[in-house]
């Protein structure tokens, strides 16, 4: 009825709008008169439309609203809108679930309510900051939920002003801190504990110490250290500490003036046990003896844990809180640890008194170690060395040595280390000479570096030397071996082949040509597109855009490269931004780029040659500097010469030619591509599979892979599903590989195996266990060992 009226009133207006010398209708011709009906109709359907596409308008409104309440609510944050009295007006979903109440039951509420008691005066000193208009950084607080549980937040408010610069509401942002904050309460609570025990000379130092910065750190209001008697199998309390407050002092007098005997009371149940205790609320709890004095002091929550070392129980730890607190698995973890860390500490100052004992570790460090230390006296003559020194050096046997001068004792060496010696005789300063060849008195060559320390007395006087001698000749050889590189982000491989295809990229990762990337398919020119685009600096803030020409049509692949805007063709509801324009200042990596139309291969060498293109439907010309990165496993140069493919596009992409190799060229890397799948498809398919039989090593790497790493890949897949051992055998193979397989299935006879590495690199895997060895070369264990007879290999 209401509308009606408008309607009316609207029509009332135009009439008195109507200019009076318009002709009436009666005085128009039958002529005039069709056209003005026509006309009339025409524009009877123009507002028809428009009202279509205002409705759909109103649709597309309505589900932007609908989006915006969905995040709004499902947002990880918490948010509230409250007004200038600290009432809350709304609030999202996970604001409320963060204060565990119904979001309709928290309108009106103040937000005070659910602010800590001791955090208040902060809240309210920081919302005047804000409603001042004073900057302020985010304020963190706990807060309280329904149930009475404590959290820790990050508060953010922003106020917002009506027109007349009025404060109307403030917007509140809630962050969920707990975690972190647990953390670094935790952090250093076990920090102030490791810097106690390190300065406390005694436990009994340690103990009046150590109560504090727990409480303090975790938040407990008493706690109370307990040592166990051996002899009267009682526990005793020995330090407490408390907040400050004399209603404790009650609960601390009663403490005193007992004792617990093992299983009876938190201290002896604890110690029993020797494991942490949790009580929600000592006061219902028919075990705990103080619960009446509990309960008068307002003492709920209880926690406590033994102090160990190795089994031993030496006592116990306890703590209390006036809230009723619910077991925290991470709490107890950290303050089993603390447990263990004072059950250290102990240990250490009881071997502080065991000055022999020390003495014969020392030694026998000294023995064992595979350094060479030699000890010289003022005169540079011998004291003593160990094994190790007489291995590398060449030294005679201590006995002979010992009182002689220590240059000559190296006449067929170079005197190196000699010299080092010297420069710290007159320095007094340690000197160091490193990786330097040798020849020990055996004329045996080794790599060594020597590091030289002077020996001084009370008065800086030089009173001896030590000289540290470590051999690094196997160093040296493995890291020789390890500059061949085995992985390039992602690519695996050690041929000659693949190593110059990692220098390439590594040559044009931070150069934006473009690159033409050729080889068969399931060779891995995407991962090299990856890395050429990953290698380079700043990569991670650049986008990698991947498109595959040959799956869309030359329609969709035009609207995909460039975009489109709005009704440029049927079905294009709306603009699109092309990939070109999401890899800006980036990569794009074009796929299968052989497969596209003479059309599609006009417009990307225009891109290519002036940097520019326009989406369709659209004359504007848009700047593109995005690196183009091309790949296609067709031999584009016969497409050339058949017509097939531009020739100056070709040339365009082909500013420098990546080529990958096929899997049957680079047979050295397929250990190392069956070593990584294995890996990846453990983890994947949580199996345990640890190696292939000798027999599939051997089709292996015999098999043409026409495939390639892809084929090899879907292969190690096919087995791992249908293998139920470690090993992976002919039978776990797919049906394609039956006509590779020898009659003779038995096991590796021992002249069947010319490779020693082989057999050392299996024993070292097993870590020398024979029978896993010999598993993982398919072969039985006494065979393995008349290999290792053979070959001379010995553990």
């Amino acid at each position: 009825m209401q509308k009606q009226k408008k309607v009316s009133g609207l029509r009332k207006e135009a009439e008195k709008r109507l200019k009076p010398d318009i002709i009436p209708i009666a005085k128009l011709s039958e002529a005039e008169v069709r056209k003005l009906a026509h006309e009339l109709q025409v524009h009877q359907i123009e507002l028809e439309m428009q009202n279509e596409e205002l409705r759909k308008a109103q649709l597309l409104i309505e589900e932007s609203r609908r989006k915006y309440l969905d995040l709004f609510d499902f947002a990880p944050l918490g948010y509230f809108t409250i007004d200038e009295t600290g009432l809350i007006l709304e609030s999202n979903l996970t604001g409320a679930a963060m204060l565990g109440i119904e979001r309709s039951l928290l309108i009106n509420k103040p937000i005070a309510k659910f602010i800590y008691s001791e955090d208040q005066d902060k809240y309210y000193l920081y919302i005047r900051t804000v409603y001042d208009g004073e900057k302020a950084n985010a304020c963190e607080l706990k807060m309280v939920k329904k149930d009475g549980t404590v959290f820790h937040v990050q508060l953010e408010c922003s106020v917002v002003h009506d027109a007349g610069d009025n404060v109307r509401q403030c917007r509140t942002l809630l962050t969920d801190i707990s975690k972190r904050k647990q953390s670094e309460i935790r952090l250093s609570a076990q920090h102030a504990i490791t810097r106690i025990l390190a300065e406390s000379i005694t436990l009994e130092e340690a103990s009046s110490k150590i109560l504090q910065p727990i409480c303090e750190a975790l938040e407990w209001d008493y706690g109370e250290i307990w040592t166990y008697d051996q002899q009267q199998r009682i526990l005793r309390n020995t330090e407490t500490w408390h907040i400050p407050s004399s209603k404790f002092s009650e609960f601390k007098d009663v403490t005193k003036q007992i004792t617990f005997p093992p299983k009876i009371g938190l201290p002896g149940r604890v110690r029993e046990s020797a494991e942490p205790l949790w009580i929600a609320d000592v006061v219902h709890d028919s075990d705990f003896l103080r619960a009446s004095v509990a309960d008068k002091v307002g003492l709920h929550g209880a926690f406590g844990f033994p102090i160990i070392i190795g089994s031993e129980v030496l006592g116990t730890i306890c703590f209390f809180n006036r809230e009723i607190r619910k077991p925290n698995k991470g709490l107890l973890n950290m303050m089993a640890a603390i447990g263990r860390q004072v059950g250290l500490f102990i240990k250490h100052k009881l071997a502080d008194n065991d000055i022999q004992r020390f003495k014969e570790n020392l030694e026998a460090i000294f023995k064992t170690i595979r350094d060479g230390i030699i000890l010289l006296d003022r005169e540079l003559k011998i004291v003593e060395f160990n094994q190790s020194a007489r291995r590398i050096c060449g030294l005679p046997d201590i006995n002979k040595a010992r009182g002689e001068k220590f240059e000559l004792l190296h006449k067929s060496c170079k005197g190196e280390c000699v010299a080092t010696l010297k420069e710290t005789t007159e320095t007094k300063l340690p000197a160091e000479k490193i990786r330097f060849e040798c020849f020990n008195a055996m004329m045996s060559r080794v790599l060594v570096s020597v590091t030289t320390y002077p020996l001084l007395d009370s008065n800086k006087q030089f009173n001896g030397c030590v000289i540290v001698v470590r051999d690094e000749t196997q160093l040296a050889v493995l890291e020789s071996s390890l500059q061949d590189r085995r992985q390039f982000h992602n690519i695996i491989g050690k041929s000659a082949d693949i190593q110059k295809v990692f220098s390439l990229i590594e040559t044009l990762a931070d150069i934006p040509t473009t690159v033409l990337i050729t080889g068969e398919s399931g060779t891995g020119k995407r991962l090299v597109a990856e890395a050429l685009h990953y290698h380079g600096k700043d990569s991670g803030e650049k986008p990698f855009v991947v498109v595959s020409c040959s799956s869309l049509s030359d329609n969709l692949l035009e609207s995909e490269l460039f975009g489109h805007v709005k009704g440029s063709f049927t079905g294009a509801i709306s603009d699109r931004v092309g990939r070109f324009e999401k890899a800006e200042g980036g990569t794009i990596f074009l796929d299968e780029i052989g497969d596209i139309s003479s059309t599609m291969q006009l417009r990307l060498l225009r891109v290519l040659e002036e940097r520019v293109f326009e989406r369709v439907g659209d004359s504007k010309t848009i700047k593109s500097n995005v690196r183009i990165i091309a790949a296609t496993n067709r031999d584009l140069r016969i497409n050339v010469s058949k017509g097939k493919f531009r020739e100056d596009l070709y040339h365009r992409l082909k500013i420098v030619e990546l080529a990958l190799p096929p899997l049957r060229d680079r047979r050295e890397d397929i250990p190392l591509l069956v070593e990584h799948f294995i890996e990846k498809l453990n983890l994947r398919l949580n199996k345990h599979v640890e190696s292939l039989s000798a027999e599939v090593q051997k089709i292996f790497m015999n098999y043409t892979w026409k495939g390639n790493i892809r084929e090899l890949n879907n292969t190690m897949e096919y087995a791992f599903i249908t293998c139920g051992n470690t090993v992976i055998t002919l039978d776990n193979l797919p049906s394609e590989f039956n006509s590779l397989r020898g009659r003779d299935k038995r096991r590796i006879e021992t002249g069947k195996i010319n490779d020693r590495q082989q057999v050392v690199q299996a024993l070292e895997k097993a870590g020398w266990n024979k029978s896993k060895a010999a598993r993982l070369l398919g072969m039985h264990r006494v065979t393995l060992y008349k290999v290792m007879k053979k070959f001379g290999i010995k553990e």
